[in-house]
């Protein structure tokens, strides 16, 4: 028998704790039996998992290794492997588990058990219940502190909250709070705590210092769950039979907005850069995706029957640029509402003389060419206090006699290096590091780069004016090789976006004075539109969606950006003065009307917002920059 009007919000501090993966996110769905797991990226269903009976607690280890869901009806929890989507066993706990959260060091997942009034508390390493910690009446919601030790409970019967020191498991003190509480949510700094009381249509805001009630909030009808911002500045409740999400503001303890939140809301969860909250909507048997910044539904999610008071979303690295210059790579973070305000991040390598780098996704590796030692040293991207470092991984691969550019395919297989001295391009097989020379040019290669399919590699070659196309360069040859001059030195590449042979490659010319942006058919290596730029000598150019139209941003040497639509083709927006010489651009998916343009004069990293055309402060400065501005471009 499934159940109804079981509201739980799960801890949601962990998502400060920064992993290597893009977050997906994991919501129970309580009519079928089943977890589904969303991409946050795409908003897409990637694995729908099979659990117990009724499941409705979910909550993730701060590594993100593993997720715990509690099966209602099963008394169990379904332990998930996150790396493979996969169920790894079962724990059994007490009598109608309901929340589940997981301990700041990731020890132990504390299992609220509603039908026995209990806390089972689960040792992660064997997954295997160590203790009992008795609780209140009808316990629901859990959230444990980020950084002490202790677990909140709210009891739903009982009307307040019980304070667990999970040092000892043990009970130290209940707090009377409204009628009926169930979702419980903790602020970053581990101050406050909001409890959401469905039957007082109510949030007591209580200190932890002191154990006390210091504000009630009212709210809409039948409020279920609440979760706190990355930033802590704002707490958002899911008001069920109001359909709607009340907004309180942590500094003042008052509601500033009411928003849509589609039918039935129960669940709430926050993104880790704050920019979407995820609910789900019971009835609808979806989540619901809000742009926190607009506050208007951006995304509607189809997952199983009766989703929601269980969700969370795994633990998400940050988007971070890379500047590479004086043996280091800088990190400027492009995420979140702090943007301007988050530090330049650095961290030192071994290379004498790096030209430049390329940052993996999937396989979180940096890879840095090194014209001293004519070698690539791959370096291993790892996280600690939200801030990247890089480490060394393996001794450096020689690969030719002065390495330049370089492309990665999109699988993250193979890595494709210029050589600028023997006129050469060479291919690297990333899972056994074996080194093949791929093709000989007629001259040096400068920029070098893949379509998005992977089947068509497009190299610059500036002093001959021409662009070289390899068809199927992972294959094993002969290999099908187009050339096509175009009568101005070929600078960047980017592409129309799509997965076939027949797409289009566009090229900035450097030296060219007119129609300096061409389209190239990559099959035939066709010149098949040529696009007259505002400016002179174009450099860096990026394809970037606004408004679900497609753009190409393009950077001039006169210190201008233009803005080029593809359907018709026009400069629909000439930015000047901006110094802008030899910069590179990064378009981020994740906030698609916004570019990050590296200003090597100044050494800062500057973003443009092309929905209101204005420039932001830049984002760092340091006394030396960057001369390559490479990202992490999750797809």
């Amino acid at each position: 028998m499934k159940i109804e009007y079981v509201p739980l919000c799960t801890s949601l501090w962990l998502l400060a704790c920064l992993g290597v993966n893009a977050a997906e996110l994991y919501v129970a769905n309580n009519g079928s039996n089943n977890v589904s797991v969303i991409n946050s990226l795409t908003n897409r269903v990637t694995a729908t998992l099979p659990v117990g009976t009724a499941p409705l607690g979910v909550a993730m280890t701060p590594d993100g290794s593993y997720a715990y869901v509690a099966n209602y009806i099963d008394n169990n929890i379904s332990v998930i492997d996150a790396s493979a989507n996969k169920v790894i066993g079962t724990v059994a706990v007490g009598r109608n588990p309901w929340g589940v959260a997981t301990t700041a060091d990731g020890a132990y997942a504390y299992v609220v058990n509603n039908g026995s009034n209990s806390i089972s508390v689960i040792d992660t390493t064997t997954n295997a219940v160590i203790g009992t910690v008795p609780s209140g009446d009808s316990p629901r919601g859990i959230v444990t502190m980020p950084n002490g030790p202790y677990a909140y409970v709210c009891n739903y019967r009982g009307n307040n909250v019980s304070v667990i020191n999970t040092a000892t498991h043990q009970v130290e003190a209940m707090v009377s709070v409204g009628k009926h509480p169930t979702g419980i949510a903790i602020t970053p700094d581990g101050a406050h705590l909001y409890a959401v009381n469905s039957d007082s249509n109510s949030v007591s805001v209580i200190d932890t210092a002191t154990n006390q009630v210091i504000a009630t909030v009212p709210v809409g009808k039948t409020p279920w769950c609440v979760a706190i911002t990355p930033n802590g500045a704002h707490a958002y409740v899911a008001n069920h039979n109001s359909s709607s999400i009340s907004i309180i503001s942590t500094a003042t303890n008052k509601v500033t907005e009411t928003i849509a939140a589609g039918t039935s809301p129960v669940g709430i969860a926050i993104s880790p850069n704050g920019s979407h909250a995820y609910v789900t909507s019971f009835y609808s048997n979806s989540v619901n995706v809000i742009n926190t910044l607009t506050k208007k539904i951006a995304a509607t999610i189809p997952v199983g029957a009766n989703p929601g008071y269980g969700l969370t979303l795994g633990v998400s690295a940050p988007r971070y640029s890379a500047l590479l210059n004086e043996n280091k790579i800088w990190f400027v973070e492009t995420d979140g509402p702090s943007l301007q305000a988050t530090p330049v991040h650095w961290t030192a390598i071994i290379n004498l003389a790096p030209e430049s780098i390329l940052l993996s996704n999937k396989k979180m590796h940096a890879y840095v060419t090194d014209k001293n030692s004519n070698a690539i040293t791959s370096l291993a991207i790892n996280y600690k206090n939200s801030i990247p470092r890089a480490v060394v991984s393996g001794a450096p691969l020689a690969v030719g006699t002065r390495p330049s550019a370089m492309a990665l395919s999109p699988d993250e297989n193979y890595l494709f290096v210029a050589d600028d001295k023997e006129n050469s391009i060479y291919r690297i097989n990333l899972a056994n590091n074996s080194v093949v020379q791929l093709v000989t040019l007629n001259a040096a290669p400068g920029n070098i780069s893949l379509n998005p399919k992977g089947d068509y590699l497009v190299i610059a070659i500036p002093s001959l004016n021409q662009v070289v196309m390899v068809a199927s360069p992972t294959g094993t040859g002969p290999f099908e090789i187009t050339t096509t001059t175009i009568n101005a030195a070929p600078e960047a590449f980017a592409f129309d976006g799509t997965k076939t042979s027949t797409g289009k490659v566009y090229v900035t010319c450097s030296n060219a004075l007119n129609c300096n942006l061409k389209q190239l058919d990559l099959s035939t290596g066709t010149i098949t539109k040529a696009i007259t730029l505002i400016g002179s000598s174009p450099s860096a150019i990026k394809r970037m969606t606004i408004d679900k139209k497609t753009y190409f941003l393009i950077t001039m040497a006169d210190s201008r950006v233009n803005l080029v639509g593809t359907s018709p083709f026009f400069a629909v927006v000439s930015y000047p003065s901006i110094d802008v010489s030899a910069t590179q651009i990064f378009c981020d998916p994740l906030k698609p009307s916004v570019a990050y343009l590296l200003q090597p004069s100044t050494n800062t990293v500057q973003s443009i917002d092309f929905t209101s055309s204005t420039l932001t402060p830049t984002l760092g400065n340091r006394n030396s920059g960057g001369s390559t501005f490479i990202t992490r471009e999750i797809q």
